[in-house]
């Protein structure tokens, strides 16, 4: 298969009118609300049968306490059924997960096929339930974005069936898991499934995916995270700054006295700063995260293409992706999910009624999952329209991550983007917290001392969120 198949295969839909799609995103969630409405979830929610969707409540979380049983049915088997010792970590979670969720297809369109785990990041790990639907649009998308990551243009990509990719992804059952396992349908991952699995912990396949490229494997997509493809691109690129990072992060101990010994090592035999395409000569970078503006212009010089930014989440899969002539912003995949959008003031509008400089949070459906109406709790912003009319995103944040200052929201992606302008590097490590004393501020902590007094700093810092917002 070459890689106008792929194009076409995966990602001709895109090529649709914002009107087109919209029609079949519409029509996908009548019939879908159609079977909804007959399932015991539908009862629970809606004690009088609804008659149109939005006559069901927007939903969080804890609307869904058969999950939470879930959650933990799969814990109990964890700990009295471990993972066989060569076992993949899909077919574990598809073997313990039948037992532990079939009886949540009562609540379900179609019945229970997958699970899935939030890392946790922003509060304790949730476990959630799909169907076979949402596995096959899930892996549509993830593959459709790695073949747009590789495009220079519509209509055609680079990517071409058995090319590789880096696996840098969290193990099955946390969603990027299941995505490499996508991938996998089409791609040969570095490391395979097979072996990342059986891998200690991340540190190990980190360490495991350096030597692979330093032998020569020609990797054709890289990307995920942004600090963590940063990492791989700085050990190659300048190895002394790369251990100087890690160093810097490590307890005193015997392996921080071997990384300083590293340092030097490499002090000693500086070399004039390497290209990275020079050991890793990729077709595409995909990169994720709020923190993802830190790192577009980095990955952007060193590889010389346009890296594509991607949204999802575990509840929902894939969401939003760059288009080929847009790839740093977001646009909606209209074939996964129906996505609204809730202003600050609670109405909820659909994709075709928004306005450009808003922030909204989302609320999906994801076809064939157990959500409907899901408030992910994430806000984004419309920054501009396509000719079509299909409406161009910015990922804001997380809710629970916005800072409220005086009357204004400052979003993380407003700080990020700030920060980037006052001429913070993707090296640079920072934080900020509202403090309340002796009147309301941000405060912003630096790892690195910058060269300016702390009056230069606010100034600067001030003008650029300015700029930002």
């Amino acid at each position: 298969m070459n890689g106008i198949d792929l194009w076409e295969k995966y990602c001709k839909f895109y090529e649709k009118d914002f009107s087109e799609q919209m029609e079949y995103n519409r029509k996908r969630l009548e019939r879908y609300f159609q079977k909804w409405r007959k399932t015991a979830l539908a009862k629970i929610l809606c004690p009088e049968k609804p008659n149109r969707y939005q006559d069901v409540p927007i939903t969080t979380y804890s609307d869904y306490p058969m999950l939470s049983e879930f959650g933990q049915r799969i814990s109990d088997m964890v700990r009295a059924n471990p993972k066989k010792r060569g076992e993949t970590f899909r077919d574990y979670y598809m073997r313990i997960g039948q037992k532990a969720g079939s009886w949540l297809s009562q609540y379900m369109v179609e019945p229970f096929y997958l699970c899935m785990k939030t890392t946790g990041t922003t509060g304790e790990s949730k476990w959630v339930a799909h169907g076979r639907t949402f596995w096959e649009n899930f892996a549509s998308a993830s593959i459709a974005t790695a073949v747009v990551a590789c495009s220079d243009g519509w209509g055609e990509t680079k990517l071409k069936e058995g090319d590789k990719a880096l696996n840098m992804n969290a193990p099955i059952p946390y969603v990027s898991g299941w995505g490499a396992l996508a991938s996998q349908a089409h791609l040969k991952l570095v490391p395979p499934i097979e072996v990342a699995d059986n891998l200690k912990d991340m540190k190990e396949k980190f360490f495991l995916i350096l030597k692979a490229i330093r032998r020569g494997e020609k990797i054709a997509v890289g990307g995920g995270i942004g600090s963590l493809f940063y990492m791989i691109c700085k050990y190659f690129v300048e190895p002394e700054e790369f251990y100087a990072e890690y160093y810097r992060s490590m307890n005193l101990g015997i392996k921080k006295v071997l990384l300083y010994l590293k340092m030097l090592q490499c002090r000693l035999s500086r070399r004039e700063r390497t290209s990275i395409v020079n050991f890793m000569p990729l077709k595409g970078v995909l990169i994720a995260g709020v923190e993802a503006q830190l790192y577009i212009d980095f990955f952007r010089e060193e590889f010389n293409l346009e890296p594509l930014h991607i949204y999802g989440s575990t509840e929902a899969g894939p969401l939003m992706r760059g288009d080929p002539d847009r790839k740093t912003d977001l646009i909606p995949d209209l074939r996964t999910s129906y996505i609204e959008f809730k202003t600050e003031d609670g109405e909820v509008k659909n994709l075709d009624e928004l306005k450009k400089g808003e922030v909204y949070d989302i609320v999906v459906t994801p076809f064939g999952s157990i959500f409907f109406r899901y408030d992910m709790e994430d806000s984004v912003r419309v920054v501009d329209f396509r000719d079509d009319g299909m409406p161009i995103f910015a990922f804001e944040g997380r809710r629970k991550a916005i800072i409220r200052l005086y009357e204004y929201d400052v979003t993380p992606n407003v700080i990020t983007r700030a920060l980037s302008l006052a001429g913070l590097k993707s090296s640079d490590k920072w934080a900020v917290i509202k403090l309340l004393k002796p009147r309301e501020h941000l405060h912003f902590l630096m790892e690195k001392v910058w060269p300016y007094s702390e009056r230069e700093a606010e100034r600067i810092i001030f003008n650029a969120l300015i700029e930002a917002e």
